[in-house]
């Protein structure tokens, strides 16, 4: 992150100060998606989610802002830009990140180890049946290595996913090491950079079925958490807090009672807390099963993630919350 890096490193206290596209309940899949990062005690110090800008951070912080449009339509627009097509209507969608899986005697051999963790894996449905599309992650800045090419092929060729015919692999980076990154891999794999991933989601905020103060705050909000990953699309004022003070009670309050979908209010109080925690402030939890989510060093201490934790297949279908253990 060059444009960030002579400046201190932030860390967070708990997660959810670090996600804008909130959640919508502990139960669900999304929480348990991302969970998978940010409950994962075995990645400290500068790799560290709770470290604002590093990989396993950017991650889900950005990408996770698919969420707020609901429903499958910008799908299509993913998954072709990714060297894939979605054929015909979308009837399910489903993403997870930090996928680590056991390789078989087939894919060992290539590796230095027995698994493998790709960053993202999204599944979906659509009238031909199955589709996968898995994503290579570089932060902004960070261009792929001739590893990162061997890796990719391997997740597109999972013991998991080779019943799904339409498999796509693609990178995702900063437009600075794009180049460096075709050349790297022979172009063989599409290249996702974060600007234009940034570029697809302020487009479908034009979609959004709201009032256009609404609109524009959610496409500022954006912009503003593009830009503090270095990831610069467009000139925008910062937005403003709905309260005295962002990640605020009385923030949290004049957005619960905003006419406008849960999706879009779980990104407004995010986007809050996380801007609070970037001027060194320290929010308020904006829902509250959240006030009794651990912290970072309760995670640290008490290692609650297991590798079987690690290994359970949240981008698949067949995922049930069933499968997840409760930490206390």
């Amino acid at each position: 992150m060059s444009a960030r890096s002579s400046k201190p490193a932030v860390f967070a206290d708990v997660w959810w100060q670090t996600i804008p596209a909130l959640p919508t309940s502990p139960s669900s899949q999304a929480y348990f998606a991302l969970r998978r990062v940010w409950g994962d005690h075995t990645i400290a110090g500068a790799r560290s989610f709770y470290r604002l800008g590093s990989e396993d951070n950017v991650t889900p912080a950005l990408f996770q802002n698919w969420a707020i449009f609901g429903g499958r339509t910008w799908l299509p627009d993913l998954v072709s830009h990714c060297g894939g097509t979605v054929l015909g209507a979308v009837t399910h969608v489903q993403w997870a990140y930090a996928c680590e899986e056991v390789l078989d005697q087939r894919l060992r051999p290539d590796h230095g180890r027995d698994f493998v963790t790709p960053d993202i894996m999204l599944r979906w449905e659509d009238e031909a049946g199955e589709g996968l599309l898995v994503i290579e992650v570089k932060k902004p800045g960070t261009a792929v290595e001739a590893k990162d090419y061997r890796k990719l092929a391997t997740y597109c060729d999972l013991p998991s996913t080779r019943s799904i015919g339409r498999r796509h692999g693609c990178f995702l980076l900063g437009e600075s090491a794009a180049r460096r990154t075709n050349h790297v891999s022979h172009g063989e794999f599409p290249i996702l950079t974060w600007e234009q991933l940034a570029d697809m989601q302020l487009r479908w905020t034009e979609k959004l079925d709201v009032p256009d103060r609404i609109r524009q705050r959610a496409r500022a909000w954006l912009v503003r958490h593009f830009d503090f990953y270095g990831v610069r699309v467009e000139a925008l004022a910062a937005p403003q807090s709905f309260g005295p003070a962002f990640g605020s009670e009385a923030s949290h309050r004049t957005i619960s009672k905003l006419e406008i979908p849960e999706s879009l209010k779980l990104f407004f109080l995010g986007s809050e807390c996380a801007e609070a925690l970037r001027q060194g402030l320290q929010p308020v939890a904006p829902l509250r099963w959240l006030e009794e989510e651990p912290t970072a060093n309760d995670i640290r201490r008490r290692k609650f993630q297991s590798t079987d934790d690690r290994r359970i297949n949240r981008w698949n279908r067949s995922w049930n919350a069933a499968a997840e253990r409760t930490w206390t």
